[in-house]
């Protein structure tokens, strides 16, 4: 099902071999329309979001995580260790997406070019 207008553009893509448009290939939450380029996608949505089911519990605050490496990333929020360094100016995050925000929006000089 497709609702004209709702689908993001990076979406809309199509396939210079076959002509097949990404929207072809989208997986739509049924729940919240959330859209999903795999069906691997969507099911860990469903299951992380809709039904609350977590492969990973953090020990300290209880919350859930379905995605090791987001797990991994709280961990080290706990424990105030932050993995994620820029390459061009050092500073150090502890979210990956995090460091790739500072390097889309060029936070320091280096990162400007």
């Amino acid at each position: 099902m497709c609702f004209p207008g709702s689908v993001p553009m990076r979406f809309q893509r199509a396939n210079e071999c076959t002509g097949q448009t990404t929207l072809d290939r989208i997986h739509r939450c049924e729940i919240c329309f959330a859209t999903f380029t795999t069906k691997g996608g969507l099911v860990r949505h469903t299951d992380g979001v809709h039904l609350n089911k977590h492969r990973h519990r953090c020990s300290i605050c209880g919350r859930g995580f379905s995605v090791t490496e987001l797990f991994h990333d709280h961990l080290n929020m706990h424990n105030n260790i932050k993995a994620h360094s820029c390459p061009h100016c050092g500073k150090d995050y502890t979210y990956k997406s995090s460091l790739r925000q500072h390097l889309r929006e060029g936070h320091c000089s280096q990162c400007k070019d």
